[in-house]
């Protein structure tokens, strides 16, 4: 089991479990706003990573497929 398998199984319940709390915390009490902007960063940069985690995984493979590519030529 690869660590991107893990990483990608485990950000779609965290994300779903803080845009949960941040409903809650709206629908129940708006005074600790704070509290809610916090949530908020941590679900934005939730989403930042998972973006740039798929982009270095298609840059890794991109790189792979041209090395795989000129040992296929050289033969």
């Amino acid at each position: 089991m690869s660590i991107d398998t893990i990483i990608s199984s485990i950000i779609p319940a965290l994300s779903l479990t803080i845009m949960q709390s941040v409903l809650n915390k709206i629908q129940n009490d708006v005074d600790d706003f704070k509290y809610i902007l916090m949530l908020l960063a941590t679900y934005i940069l939730l989403d930042l990573f998972t973006v740039l985690k798929d982009n270095m995984i298609d840059i890794y493979n991109a790189k792979i497929k041209i090395i795989l590519n000129r040992k296929i030529k050289k033969f």
